[in-house]
Parts: structure tokens; C-alpha cells; sequence
């Protein structure tokens, strides 16, 4: 990877249960598109009753999650569907804490914090996530 300068934010578009957990999202991008890994740096999911960030993608691979930013950015997935409702405020919290120690390291503002769609032509992260009250936690 190259000196990431942005995080890009998505949002995986399934229920965040059991059923589909990170380690499915990472079984899917392996088996079904044939990637070396699941596509995103790090993503955030409930694990029993707190949310909790998991690392994905080795930090020296580019990623697979948003087409012509991957060598130049963090892929972050929040697990949820987040197209009728927002991500829960503890899942924020838990990211926050997580993106600000990577906006540290790499020096990264919360200004290059951005969506998928800001990117492509998707609908990730989900009409209703609101990328300022993701910025205003960090």
C-alpha cells in the first residue's frame, strides 16, 4: 500500500448478526470474487453485546474497496445496513476511537474522512449515514 491520505467509509448492506459477521464478508470476497482477502483495512461489528473493530486486509496490501483509491486509502466497513437507519452510536464511538489512531499515524484530517459514494457510483455507505456525526467523533 502507499502512504494512505483518505479513509474511506462503507457500510457492508446486510443485518450485523451472527449469520454475517466480518468473517463472512471475508469468506465472500475470497470464494466469490476471487480476492486475496476481504476487500477493507478494518471494518466494526457487534460481538455479543459491545462492538468491537477488527483488522481485514494486511495494511501492506492495497485494498479492494473503492476503484481508484485503493492504494491511496484505509477502507473502513461498518457492518449494518444503514440505508433506513444509522449506524447505532456505540458503533460509532468504537470506530472513532479506532479511525483517530489511524488519522494520527498516517496524518490524515477528518476532513479526508469520506464515503464510498463520494467515489463511485453506489449508494454505500447508505442514505442514512450521516458522515458529520462520524466526523464529529473524531
Amino acid at each position: 500500500m502507499n502512504f494512505p491520505n483518505k479513509i474511506i467509509i462503507h457500510a457492508s448492506a446486510t443485518d450485523d448478526d451472527p449469520s454475517f459477521s466480518w468473517g463472512a464478508i471475508r469468506k465472500w470476497h475470497i470464494e466469490h470474487n476471487g480476492w486475496l482477502d476481504i476487500g477493507y483495512n478494518a471494518g466494526c461489528e457487534l460481538v455479543g453485546d459491545h462492538y468491537e473493530v477488527i483488522y481485514g486486509r494486511p495494511w501492506t496490501m492495497d485494498g479492494a474497496h473503492c476503484i481508484g483509491q485503493n492504494s491511496q486509502s484505509i477502507g473502513f466497513c461498518f457492518v449494518g445496513d444503514f440505508m433506513s437507519n444509522p449506524p447505532p452510536l456505540a458503533q460509532l464511538q468504537a470506530s472513532a476511537k479506532f479511525l483517530k489512531e489511524i488519522m494520527r499515524l498516517y496524518g490524515i484530517s477528518k476532513s479526508e474522512v469520506y464515503r464510498h459514494k463520494d467515489f463511485n457510483d453506489t449508494d454505500c455507505p447508505g442514505d442514512a449515514f450521516d458522515i458529520e456525526a462520524l466526523r464529529s467523533l473524531l
